[in-house]
């Protein structure tokens, strides 16, 4: 009993003597006064050096709804609340958004720069979202993402994404019709002015337009209005593909233009034929071509029909520069086909390009002159790139 009083009697005295010590040794020293914070690896914060970005109302923006292949825009604010100049650079953005309004440049510190987003809602989808970067020297916010969103309604919609003519003859009028239904204002909807886009081929199009009776709009849920479009083609244009859009303008003044694709296929008396020929497109696949190897190849248009007697063709031109055409004469070893050869190059010299398109604009081209009472000029398609 007694070395257990002692035991903790000299325990007692160890711990005093350890802390007066303890006292002594750090009596001069100040220990920090900055706090620990539980529970993370953070110390207080450190003084405002440098260029400090700001969003002035802050860094989204919720535009609530508008309408589907409406335009929207929106000002956001950068404020440099640093004591030097702020650097900004305009970074990424999504594909349906745009900056406009902002100069790359320095901002001097409590300036504050606008950055305009602009943006336009051709999106299939409800909710609609899209941002873009803008880049900065503040090392505490080197990209700021701005972000807008919300949600799209439907203004305006047509009852089918595109107009299709189906397969139709050269030498005969065709005629397509499609429903576009209004879904906001009271106003019936009207068509005040509407465009063929692919100008150079637009002269055989025309469109009309007619209110939709009470019945008609009632069968659209939801829709307020409408209208019905007519569109004519006129007979007489090229064998192939069609590739026509138009663009309607209504007074929905809101609402951006509504496009709409024509699409069909126009099929006469002149058809080609050949190795490597889609006949159905009046294309031929060449593929790539190595710079200065050059490459040939002969395939057939033939002419056929009750006109073919009549019908003579001739070259009308090629582009681009390189791609050469030769039109033989006219064979009639089949007396119900008039058959003319025709030989496609590519020149030796010819520079290196990419035309491995589908249309007429990245693709290239041969034209052929037809005294065809209908048929006036034959379009061939020709899918090739010279590589270095």
């Amino acid at each position: 009993m007694k070395n257990l009083v002692f035991v903790v009697v000299s325990l007692a005295v160890g711990v005093g003597l350890g802390v007066a010590s303890t006292r002594q040794e750090f009596s001069g020293e100040q220990l920090p006064t900055v706090p620990y914070l539980a529970a993370s690896n953070k110390s207080a914060p450190s003084t405002d050096k440098g260029p400090k970005v700001t969003l002035v109302g802050g860094s989204t923006f919720d535009f609530g709804q508008m309408d589907r292949h409406a335009e929207g825009e929106h000002t956001f604010q950068i404020r440099n609340d640093g004591d030097q100049p702020l650097r900004l650079e305009k970074g990424q953005t999504t594909c349906k958004c745009t900056m406009s309004e902002m100069q790359d440049g320095e901002l001097l510190p409590g300036k504050i720069m606008p950055v305009k987003l602009n943006w336009n809602a051709k999106t299939g989808d409800v909710d609609f979202s899209q941002s873009a970067e803008v880049e900065t020297t503040d090392p505490r916010q080197p990209i700021v993402r701005l972000h807008v969103y919300g949600k799209i309604i439907d203004a305006l919609r047509p009852d089918r994404g595109h107009l299709s003519l189906g397969t139709f003859s050269a030498s005969e009028d065709t005629t397509g019709k499609l429903k576009i239904f209004s879904f906001r204002g009271e106003e019936p909807l009207a068509v005040v002015k509407h465009e063929f886009l692919a100008t150079d081929r637009a002269e055989p199009f025309s469109a009309e337009f007619r209110p939709l009776t009470t019945e008609e709009v009632a069968a659209e849920k939801g829709a307020k209005s409408g209208v019905e479009a007519t569109i004519r083609v006129k007979s007489g244009l090229p064998l192939g593909s069609v590739a026509q859009t138009i663009r309607l303008t209504t007074n929905l003044s809101a609402t951006s233009p509504l496009e709409i694709p024509i699409e069909g296929k126009v099929v006469g008396d002149i058809v080609l034929v050949g190795p490597d020929v889609v006949s159905e497109q009046n294309i031929v696949r060449f593929g790539p071509v190595a710079a200065g190897k050059g490459k040939s190849v002969t395939v057939h248009v033939l002419v056929k029909g009750p006109h073919r007697s009549e019908t003579k063709l001739t070259l009308a031109g090629t582009e681009p520069t390189g791609l050469l055409a030769e039109l033989g004469k006219e064979s009639n070893d089949n007396p119900q086909v008039a058959r003319y050869p025709l030989t496609i190059s590519i020149a030796k010299d010819a520079k290196p390009i990419s035309k491995l398109g589908t249309t007429a604009e990245n693709a290239g081209v041969i034209r052929i002159a037809a005294t065809h009472p209908r048929i006036k000029e034959f379009v061939i398609l020709v899918r090739y790139a010279v590589t270095e």
